[in-house]
């Protein structure tokens, strides 16, 4: 693979997972620079949204409604919802896994999880000192447990914008909490956490694998409380 002139070297497998993944280094507006949209991090999250969709609801209605009505074990339809969120997100990831996998056999990649010194920097922006520190269990945590557990916490949270109000308002809610994501870093706007970018390990002051983990872990908490209370006030029972 060439870049801008300058590279003749395929990426390995890493390369290419964390070009997918990386996202954008946290936007200051004081540097004058104009704010770029990470474009295949978003296409990422949005595909995720759009899956995820009005599932939940969906069975709160015709037959599925009945089956609530009938059913003693409410949480585990509900639970059950909440991992119907969770194989979709790792679904998604191991398909982009998968064809970055079948790259290395068409010859687009490397079959090596090592980081390629200037390709790396070139095409991912990462640098020299930074690419010291990803090794194969920082890529672990950064590049794939952290974005698949910030998708499904983000997942989750669709799902109670969903039975709360309509699948459109939590399929565009979470498309604007997205964006907010993208474009500040507070810690409350998990979308972040999932840029490997914004990591201690790609920038001064750049958020921790453990903390970000435990952030995630409160709002999962704070979203599954809310919805384990909706769902028992809420009326099964068809409106005339």
């Amino acid at each position: 693979m060439k870049v801008a002139g300058i590279i003749d070297e395929n990426p390995s497998i890493s390369d290419a997972l964390i070009h997918i993944l990386r996202g954008e280094y946290r936007y200051d507006p004081g540097f004058k620079e104009p704010f770029k949209i990470p474009a295949s991090w978003l296409a990422i999250q949005l595909f995720i949204t759009f899956s995820i969709g009005k599932y939940s609801t969906d069975e709160m209605s015709g037959i599925g409604q009945q089956l609530l009505i009938r059913s003693s074990k409410k949480r585990k339809w509900f639970f059950g919802k909440i991992a119907y969120c969770f194989s979709v997100v790792l679904s998604y990831y191991l398909i982009i896994i998968a064809v970055i996998l079948f790259g290395t056999l068409l010859g687009l990649t490397r079959c090596d999880i090592s980081l390629t010194g200037i390709v790396s920097y070139n095409l991912n922006e990462i640098n020299y000192e930074s690419q010291v520190l990803i090794d194969s269990k920082s890529l672990l945590m950064y590049v794939i447990v952290l974005p698949v557990f910030t998708s499904f916490v983000i997942s989750v949270c669709q799902t109670l914008l969903t039975i709360i109000f309509r699948p459109i308002v939590g399929f565009i809610s979470i498309i604007c909490y997205q964006v907010l994501s993208a474009y500040f870093s507070f810690p409350f706007l998990i979308g972040s956490y999932s840029m490997l970018l914004r990591s201690n390990i790609c920038t001064y002051n750049g958020f921790l694998f453990s903390d970000a983990i435990i952030t995630e872990l409160i709002v999962l908490f704070v979203v599954i409380l809310i919805l384990v209370i909706k769902l028992r006030k809420i009326d099964y029972l068809p409106r005339s």
